[in-house]
Parts: structure tokens; C-alpha cells; sequence
């Protein structure tokens, strides 16, 4: 047998918890409605929230961040007991004050909406979401489970982000929040949902409370005491919330199939739509060029009549277009084909001239062309008062020719197409008597004839008089 002062321990339940003065709670709940108020004075202008929806999701925005913050402890507790409700201690000082901010933001998005967003409360989602909330909220104080609502606010996290998205457009990230609207308010909402369903996890109504505490108090064997049975409202009323999460959540898998369709479609109006706009201007030169061969006076015969009335006609503009899609497409790719065939035909001409084509080109035309060269010559030339400047006739006649040096010049190893190179470059170069015969300076000439330039020669070892 216990003494009276023994007291028997149910884990799990916290059988001396107690809620906050009334007082405290007033205060929280009046300062709270007030400075909502403020915050969404201190926004909504200055900082450039132009439109009726960004306007509304300011007070929801700072209330849903509080919550998220709020719920943190009671997360951590979750976790840390493995997913176990029991372990979720109860912080009646801050469960209670958090839940009296949420009533009182009810209250002001109510408020305030009334008189500045009208247009952005639903009925379903705005007043009747905020007055039934009011009712679960003041509930769950009055029977002692502000924990459990606290618990169950970390569901308020997508809601802030959905704000941010709101209020920062280029913040907005639709993955981001399908993810954590999937994780916090469908599959945490079941797992916890469930939890509370199951007898051991019930939390206990006040009066069954009260009983524990009486009956633990006095004198009674262990075994005389049974472990009591909890409410099974908190998981009765997260039944009834989750139809309404479940919905939001379908109008989200909505939203990104139907930004995924507009996507889709925007693609496939903007690759048409050049070739509607090439079409137009096609369909508009078929139409003047068919007023211009009604204005010539041409006899056609009978049967070509019906047809050029159906050439003209904006029935035949419809099928042309159908008939010939992407034309400005094709003629792009048609056009960037022919440059590249163009730019590579080029190219191997050019090789073919320069590595097949050597060996054709014989030593007639490279002489010519040497002939031809010869005359940018004449004016160096007529610059010198008479060959009498030059060191020697003999020194420049003696020079030997580069054909008979070519034979000098030896291959390693020798190949076909090299052999054909070296015959070719010996057939093209001019031999000392063209040189010779081209400048003029013949060797039984008695006068030299430069480039028009007239010079009697000195009577040289190596040149003879006539």
C-alpha cells in the first residue's frame, strides 16, 4: 500500500499542467490583434504592395511566420521522442500565448479585410475558415491542449511561403511550395492524424484529469489503477480539417498542370507564328501578283477562269497556309544548307587546285605570268642614270640559273606526288637566257635596251663586240 503522499505517474500524460492567468492571456491576445494591425499600416503603402492580393497576404504573411516559429519546440519534441504525441511536452506558457496570437489574428485579417480587402475574403476560405478556427482554437485552451494546436501549426510554414511568393513575386517557387505544402499538411497531418486516433495517445479531457489526479492522491495499489483513455476529439477534428488541406493541395497538382498546358501551348504559338507572319506576306504577293495579271489584257481559255477567281480568293489563302507550314523555317534551313555546301565547295576546289591540279599547269603559263611581272620593274630601272652604276655586267651574268640549282636539291625520301612537286616547280622556273631575253640584255647586242632605257655597255671579259 502508498501512503497519501505517493503519487502514481502515468507517462505520458502531464497531469499538473497549468494554463497561464487569464490576465496574461487577455493582454496576449489584445497586444497581439493591435500590433497585427499596425504591421499591416506600416506595409501596405510604403512598401509598394499596389494590389488587392499583396495587400492581404500581409498579415497572413508575419502571423504564419510567428506560428512556424511558435511550433518549434513542440517539432522538436516530436522528433526527438521518435514520432511518439506523448512525449510532446505541453509549455502551457507559450502553447497558450501562441494560440491566443492566432485567434487574434483571425480576428484582424477579418477586420481588416472587411474594410481595406474586401474582394480577397471567400466566404468559405475567409470567413468561415477564420470563425470556425476561433472555435477549434478556444477549445483546445479550454481543454487543456494548446500543445497539440501548437504542434499542428508547423503546418503554417507553406502558408508562409505562399506569402513571400505573393508579396516577392520573383521569390516565388511553385516546387518549393507543393513540397512543403505535401510534407507539413497532408502526409504530417495523416501520421499525427492517426497517432491520436490510437488509445494510448488520446489526450486527456480535463474532468478525466481531475479524476487521475484524485484517484492518484490516494491510498491505492498499482494494479487498482488503470491507465485512463484520452479524447478522441483531437483526432476528430483533424479528420474534419483534412478534406479542406486535401483540396488545396488538388487545386495546387491543378495549377502546375495547367501552367504546364500554357506552357506547352505559348511554345507552339511562338514556332508558329513565324510562319504564319511569312505566310501573310506570301499570301499577300500571290494577291498582288494575281491583280496584276487580271489588269493585262490576256486571253486565257475557258477551263483556266474558274481557277484564277480560286487563286485569288481568301479560301485559297486558308488552305495555302495549311498546305505549306513553317515556310520561313524551311527557307531559313534551306538558306544556312546552301551557305555551308557553298563554303565547302569552296574549300575543295581550292585543295584540289592547289594539291591535284599542280601537275597540270605547265611551264608556259608560269612564265607568262613571270613576263607579266617583269614590267613593275621598269620604273626601279629608269631611276638609274646607266647600267655603269652597277658593280659588274660579269657578276650578274654569271649567275646561274635555277633550273640547273633545282638539280642540286635533294629529297629524303622521295614519293610519287613529291617527285611530281619537283618536276613541276623545274618546268616553272624561267632559265637565265629568259631572264636574259625578257630584260634585254642580249650577249651580241652592241647597245643593252632596259626597260626603255638606252645605255651603251663597256666592253666587259666575259660579253664580245659585235
Amino acid at each position: 500500500m502508498f501512503s497519501s503522499s505517493s503519487m502514481i505517474s502515468f507517462p505520458g500524460y502531464d497531469l499538473d499542467t497549468v494554463s497561464p492567468p487569464q490576465q496574461i492571456q487577455s493582454l496576449a491576445f489584445v497586444s497581439s490583434f493591435l500590433a497585427l494591425i499596425l504591421v499591416y499600416h506600416i506595409f501596405a503603402r510604403p512598401s509598394g504592395f499596389t494590389s488587392a492580393k499583396q495587400v492581404a497576404w500581409i498579415v497572413t504573411t508575419v502571423a504564419s511566420l510567428i506560428m512556424t516559429i511558435a511550433s518549434v519546440p513542440f517539432v522538436w519534441d516530436y522528433f526527438a521522442g521518435r514520432g511518439d504525441v506523448k512525449r510532446v511536452r505541453a509549455f502551457p506558457e507559450l502553447a497558450v500565448v501562441a494560440n491566443r496570437f492566432f485567434q487574434a489574428y483571425l480576428l484582424a485579417d477579418l477586420s481588416i479585410g472587411a474594410v481595406h480587402y474586401r474582394s480577397q475574403l471567400n466566404l468559405f476560405t475567409g470567413w468561415f475558415h477564420h470563425l470556425f478556427y476561433l472555435g477549434i482554437v478556444e477549445y483546445a485552451i479550454r481543454q487543456k491542449w494548446a500543445h497539440v494546436f501548437c504542434l499542428a501549426a508547423c503546418m503554417e510554414f507553406p502558408t508562409f511561403v505562399l506569402g513571400i511568393a505573393t508579396l516577392f513575386p520573383k521569390l516565388r517557387s511553385n516546387v518549393f511550395f507543393a513540397v512543403s505544402f505535401f510534407l507539413t499538411r497532408i502526409l504530417f497531418h495523416v501520421v499525427i492524424c492517426i497517432a491520436y486516433f490510437l488509445p494510448n495517445n488520446r489526450p486527456l479531457a480535463p474532468s478525466a484529469a481531475t479524476a487521475v489526479s484524485t484517484l492518484t492522491s490516494s491510498s491505492f495499489s498499482m494494479t487498482a489503477v488503470a491507465a485512463p483513455i484520452g479524447s478522441i476529439a483531437p483526432a476528430v477534428l483533424l479528420t474534419c480539417v483534412f478534406p479542406m488541406h486535401a483540396s488545396w493541395f488538388l487545386g495546387c497538382l491543378k495549377g502546375f498542370k495547367k501552367r504546364a498546358k500554357l506552357r506547352r501551348e505559348a511554345e507552339k504559338a511562338s514556332r508558329s507564328a513565324v510562319s504564319i507572319v511569312s505566310l501573310d506576306i506570301f499570301s499577300a504577293s500571290v494577291t498582288d501578283a494575281n491583280l496584276a495579271h487580271k489588269s493585262t489584257p490576256v486571253i486565257e481559255p475557258a477551263t483556266s477562269a474558274p481557277l484564277a477567281k480560286a487563286s485569288s480568293s481568301p479560301d485559297t489563302h486558308f488552305s495555302l497556309r495549311r498546305s505549306i507550314p513553317h515556310a520561313r523555317y524551311l527557307k531559313e534551313h534551306y538558306m544556312y544548307c546552301y551557305m555551308r555546301y557553298s563554303h565547302y565547295s569552296s574549300r575543295y576546289a581550292h585543295y584540289r587546285v592547289r594539291f591535284r591540279g599542280l601537275g597540270l599547269r605547265g611551264p608556259a603559263s608560269v612564265k607568262e605570268q613571270f613576263s607579266k611581272r617583269l614590267p613593275s620593274l621598269r620604273p626601279t630601272l629608269q631611276r638609274l642614270s646607266s647600267l655603269e652604276s652597277l658593280s659588274s655586267l660579269s657578276t650578274f651574268s654569271s649567275l646561274a640559273s635555277p633550273k640547273f640549282e633545282m638539280l642540286e636539291f635533294k629529297f629524303g625520301s622521295v614519293s610519287p606526288i613529291a617527285k611530281k612537286v619537283r618536276k613541276t616547280i623545274m618546268m616553272s622556273f624561267p632559265t637565265r637566257e629568259d631572264v636574259y631575253r625578257t630584260l634585254g640584255l642580249g650577249r651580241r647586242s652592241a647597245v643593252l635596251s632596259v626597260a626603255g632605257v638606252h645605255t651603251h655597255r663597256r666592253s666587259c671579259p666575259h660579253t664580245t663586240g659585235s
